[in-house]
């Protein structure tokens, strides 16, 4: 550790980044690791290039090192990366939203925005990279790869920043722009796109339109997308009126049908998405009844992996497919 004193910006930078992808564990590690950032931020990011500064950032999230060290590097380099305005012009695409993401990972879903002026516990500073970066990507649309689009997107919604209009100004433009485009992004692309969209206010049309082509998508490539993107993609889509689409509901029917056989491979978070989804869209309980005696099946031995929200939306899923025990269909549910 006393030789960090002695690193160059980018021999900081480039242990972070070799440590966090060779994924090396232990103390140890994470002991050189801190040493790093602290004397980065002790160095007041001084010749600390855009790619340090994305690599740093990055190797941060992936090595899910505790908050206290965590936060005050993303607020550090944050108010770092906002000092000057139009800074943000010499990076890269790929370091603007690697950044963002990272951070974005780092300080997790925050509470919804108490206020239409400020996120509830969101550092001033992270907001304001943010809406920076927002912007200059705007600007930029054209030079972004799929995933980078489409991490950025996630990112703002993850920070709960959609109320802003820079944020919703990219989100619109990004998936927009993809659009016609979806046959070249990958699953995980098209899923944070259809979860950021649907954190939009006033956005349904959007989502429905986006969601559709997403479904399209998924079906033409089932082999490439994990159950984790598809459900991703059908429980985004069961808000903002989209249930009312004839698409999506034919996207959740046969997602309903597919897993209906094969339950024991799938994860409980997206069972549950993709059968509660079937519930709210009014998908005919005829429909997603063999999935549902298939999740009850699995859950048999996964019970104990149930928090109290799973629970309550597994019940719900009960009652409206009839299954034994569940008691009646809650009030105001329809089969389809």
């Amino acid at each position: 550790l006393a030789t960090v004193t002695m690193f160059s910006a980018q021999c900081l930078s480039n242990s972070l980044w070799a440590i966090a992808k060779l994924e090396f564990g232990g103390t140890a590690s994470e002991a050189f690791c801190r040493g790093c950032l602290a004397q980065i931020r002790k160095n007041e990011f001084s010749e600390t290039t855009p790619q340090g500064f994305a690599n740093s950032l990055w190797a941060v999230a992936k090595l899910r090192l505790p908050t206290h060290v965590a936060i005050p590097f993303c607020v550090d380099a944050a108010r770092y990366a906002t000092d000057e305005p139009g800074d943000l012009s010499c990076f890269m695409p790929q370091e603007l939203s690697m950044a963002l993401w990272a951070m974005a990972k780092v300080l997790g879903r925050r509470p919804a925005a108490k206020s239409a002026s400020s996120s509830a516990g969101l550092a001033p500073e992270v907001e304001k990279f943010a809406v920076n970066v927002s912007e200059e990507g705007a600007r930029r649309l054209a030079e972004f790869s799929p995933q980078g689009l489409s991490n950025i997107a996630w990112a703002l919604a993850t920070l709960e920043l959609t109320r802003l209009p820079s944020a919703r100004r990219f989100i619109s433009a990004a998936a927009s722009l993809s659009l016609s485009e979806l046959h070249a992004f990958p699953p995980q692309a098209i899923a944070n796109f259809c979860w950021a969209l649907g954190r939009l206010d006033d956005a349904g049309q959007e989502l429905a339109v986006f969601g559709v082509a997403a479904g399209q998508e998924a079906m033409r490539r089932e082999s490439e997308f994990l159950w984790q993107d598809l459900s991703s993609i059908v429980s985004a889509m069961m808000h903002k009126g989209c249930a009312q689409v004839r698409e999506v509901r034919s996207f959740a029917a046969e997602l309903a049908r597919r897993a209906a056989g094969c339950c024991d491979s799938i994860g409980n978070q997206a069972l549950l998405n993709i059968a509660l989804a079937c519930v709210r869209m009014h998908v005919s309980a005829d429909i997603l009844r063999p999935m549902a005696w298939g999740i009850a099946e699995v859950f048999t031995t996964r019970m104990h992996r149930l928090n109290e929200i799973d629970l309550r939306q597994w019940l719900e899923v009960q009652r409206y497919c009839g299954l034994p025990g569940a008691g009646a269909p809650p009030p105001g549910f329809q089969t389809a």
